[in-house]
């Protein structure tokens, strides 16, 4: 077979489009690597993230995504001490992380323990103000990564020493953010200049391909989270997310409505 090479950036997106299993099935696709303070900094093949969605990142898929060279993280949200021990248990020594509401750490601080005991390589704190919660997990010598919505909560976050911020766009999953991706991660790049020079930016909200990976890079970010397009997987069909056969059903539909409101624009 001939090797085939392709943009950097197409290959860091497609890393994740394409299972894991595929790739060990086909060795000589060859990959090519983006350097950036991400994958540096977490020793990773690929700039990519999951993103920690509860009902959808779980131990299996976070599993998934971190064997393939991306950050894996489990989405914890409001869920039971107890059921975030059982997906962390899923995802046997495959190093990973989670993502925790604030919300539901302060109604219930045994998930904080459970949370520890996985050894999470991070910690995804969101809904809600990181600063009380971020102490605890530094002095457990787990880096916090805080998502932020608007440049307010980008101060709590430099105010938390976060290690990564993730800038939530308006496309991002569950909850809408006030913002679109393209006016907030350049500012939110500016601010990290200023203010935490050493902190890491992620961009989170309709990353799904290489074009909107390279998007977010020249925009700024030092990588991306991924959400629908990584449930829509082997893995993530182990979810307790819409089968993967309904998710891409509606990626096709939704790609299919695209192309014939673009034929349109060009006839009118």
């Amino acid at each position: 077979r001939k090797y085939e090479i392709r943009s950097k950036a197409q290959k860091v997106a497609e890393i994740l489009v394409i299972s894991h299993r595929w790739q060990a099935q086909n060795p000589c696709y060859i990959l090519c690597m983006i350097d950036t303070p991400f994958t540096r900094g977490f020793g990773l093949k690929h700039a990519i993230a999951l993103a920690p969605e509860p009902g959808s990142a779980t131990g299996a898929l976070a599993a998934a995504v971190a064997d393939a060279g991306g950050l894996g993280l489990i989405g914890c949200g409001d869920q039971s001490a107890d059921w975030i021990a059982k997906e962390f248990a899923k995802t046997g020594e495959t190093a990973v992380g989670c993502g925790l509401s604030c919300r539901a750490l302060a109604d219930d601080p045994a998930r904080h323990a459970a949370a520890l005991a996985g050894r999470p390589r991070a910690v995804y704190l969101h809904n809600g103000d990181p600063r009380p919660h971020a102490k605890a997990r530094q002095s457990a010598r787990v880096r916090v990564i805080c998502e932020v919505r608007d440049m307010e909560d980008a101060k709590r976050a430099a105010e938390a020493e976060a290690h990564v911020i993730v800038a939530r766009g308006t496309d991002a999953a569950g909850q809408p953010a006030p913002r679109t991706l393209f006016s907030l991660v350049p500012e939110l790049a500016d601010f990290i200049r200023r203010e935490a020079d050493d902190t890491i930016l992620l961009a989170y909200g309709g990353i799904n391909d290489a074009r909107t990976l390279a998007s977010a890079l020249t925009l700024g970010a030092d990588g991306a989270m991924m959400s629908t397009r990584l449930v829509a997987s082997v893995e993530g069909g182990e979810s307790d997310a819409p089968p993967v056969a309904n998710i891409l059903d509606q990626i096709t539909r939704r790609a299919e409505k695209i192309l014939i409101h673009n034929k349109r624009a060009v006839i009118d």
